[in-house]
């Protein structure tokens, strides 16, 4: 009867707190989804075009910050489609001079072979209006990884978007 009567009164006292504005957090929660079912996180300007196209292109001209989900490092505007992605370097023959020149090519991140996105949220509750509602914090683009013989073996992030 005591834990009752005290589990009431908490209750009451969390939903009835008078004076107070701020959302109370129920609990945080991560989710996959395919990278076509996710054109509610775009704005109306730019609806139409892939979620991850958009996404990079936001990040590239600046209007979003990108964060290297495993050292937490801001990535720079400028090197978004770069950021640890591999370079070869290839031998180039001028077929004038008949001379060998060293070139390297930088891979991009291409956003077509980005499939998923791994979305980062808070359950809040508001205790005026009495209603829960989720808020995004933070998204993750996950590339896909596949074996040497073409089955997908899982996926990696390639960056936090906050």
């Amino acid at each position: 009867m005591k834990r009752t009567l005290l589990f009431f009164v908490s209750t009451c006292m969390f939903l009835f707190s008078e004076g107070q504005n701020t959302s109370h957090l129920i609990r945080h929660d991560t989710t996959i989804l395919r990278a076509d079912e996710c054109q509610w996180l775009l704005s109306k300007d730019m609806a139409g075009r892939s979620v991850p196209a958009a996404l990079l292109d936001a990040i590239a001209s600046g209007q979003l910050k990108a964060f290297d989900p495993q050292t937490n490092q801001q990535i720079p505007s400028s090197k978004i489609f770069t950021w640890r992605q591999s370079s070869d370097t290839m031998i180039e023959r001028d077929v004038k001079t008949d001379k060998e020149k060293l070139k390297v090519i930088q891979h991009q991140i291409q956003p077509e072979n980005i499939n998923r996105i791994r979305i980062y949220y808070d359950w809040l509750m508001d205790p005026i209006t009495n209603k829960i509602q989720p808020t995004v914090r933070s998204v993750e683009l996950l590339a896909d990884i596949y074996s040497y013989d073409g089955n997908l073996r899982g996926y990696t992030p390639l960056c936090r978007i906050e």
